[in-house]
C-alpha cells in the first residue's frame, strides 16, 4: 500500500505484505472512514485490511468474503463490500465492523460509492450503474445493459452503453465518473438541474476509446485499460489509475 503525496511529489510505502502479521495479495480498490483510517479489499486473501491513520497499522477487520471488490462508508460510517462471488453486498456495523449482514442481492457488481443523498451507487459488468437506497431497494440508472461505448441521448441515461467499470468516483455536486476499461475511457454520469439520475446524462470525459498514453485535453487525451478513478469533493481535479501504462495520472477538470 503506497501514499502519494501531490504537494511534494512524495511516493512512500506505507505497508508491506507480511508487515503486522497481514498478507497482501491482490489489494484491490479501497475507501476512508471518517476517522481518516483506510480500508483496503484484500482481492486474494478475501478479506479487508484496516491501515490505522495515524500509526499505519495492517490489521483484518473482515474475513470469509468471497471474491470482494469494494469497500464503501456511509454517512454513519458502517462498512459496505461489494463481494463478486457471492452476488452480495456485504454490511458490517460501526464501529468495530464485527457485525456482518447481507445488504442486498447483486449480480457482478464491480464497484461501489455513497452519494451526497445516501444512495450506494454501484457499477457492474452487467453493463449498468445502478442505485441501492437505505432499505436495498435497487434501482437502474444508467446502460442499457448491452456492451458498447455509446453516451446515448442527453436526459436518457438508460440508452448509454458500458464497458467493463472497475471504478468510480462521486464529486460533491454528485456527478459520477466511472472508468471504461474496456474503451480505455472516463465516463461522466450528471444527474439533471433537479439532482434526478433517471433524467441525467452520460458523457465521455478523458480518452479516444483506444489504448494509449498521450497527454492532452478530455478526448485528445489517451489512457489504457484504467481500474480507478479518484475526483474530489469541489469536482475540479481528477486522479485516474492507469493500469496497463504502470502511470497515475492527473485530470484538471474546468467548467464547460
Amino acid at each position: 500500500i503506497r501514499m502519494f503525496d501531490p504537494a511534494t511529489a512524495m511516493l512512500t510505502t506505507l505497508v508491506k505484505t507480511g508487515q503486522d502479521g497481514v498478507t497482501l495479495n491482490a489489494p484491490w480498490l479501497a475507501a476512508f472512514n471518517s476517522k481518516g483510517d483506510y480500508y483496503v479489499v484484500n482481492k486474494g486473501a478475501k478479506n479487508v485490511v484496516k491501515i490505522t491513520g495515524a500509526t499505519h497499522t495492517a490489521s483484518v477487520v473482515v474475513s470469509g468474503l468471497n471474491d470482494p471488490l469494494a469497500v464503501a462508508f456511509d454517512a454513519q460510517d458502517n462498512m459496505f463490500i461489494v463481494d463478486r462471488g457471492a452476488s452480495t453486498i456485504v454490511r458490517c456495523a460501526a464501529p468495530d465492523y464485527t457485525e456482518k449482514s447481507v445488504f442486498a442481492q447483486i449480480t457482478g457488481a464491480l464497484c461501489a460509492r455513497f452519494d451526497s443523498n445516501g444512495l450506494l451507487i454501484v457499477a457492474t459488468n452487467t453493463r449498468k450503474i445502478v442505485a441501492f437506497a437505505s432499505d436495498g431497494t435497487q434501482t437502474d440508472l444508467a446502460g442499457s445493459g448491452a456492451k458498447g461505448a455509446l453516451d446515448g441521448e442527453p436526459g436518457e441515461p438508460l440508452t448509454a452503453q458500458f464497458g467493463d467499470m472497475w471504478g468510480l468516483s462521486i464529486d460533491g455536486r454528485n456527478n459520477i465518473y466511472v472508468v471504461d476499461g474496456s474503451y480505455h475511457n472516463i465516463r461522466r454520469f450528471s444527474p439533471d438541474a433537479s439532482g434526478d439520475y433517471t433524467k441525467g446524462t452520460v458523457k465521455t470525459v478523458v480518452g479516444t476509446g483506444k489504448a494509449g498514453k498521450v497527454d492532452g485535453v478530455g478526448t485528445a487525451a489517451s489512457i489504457n485499460t484504467p481500474y480507478d478513478v479518484l475526483v474530489d469533493e469541489a469536482g475540479t481535479e481528477m486522479w485516474i489509475s492507469d493500469l496497463m501504462n504502470f502511470l497515475v495520472r492527473r485530470v484538471e477538470i474546468t467548467e464547460e
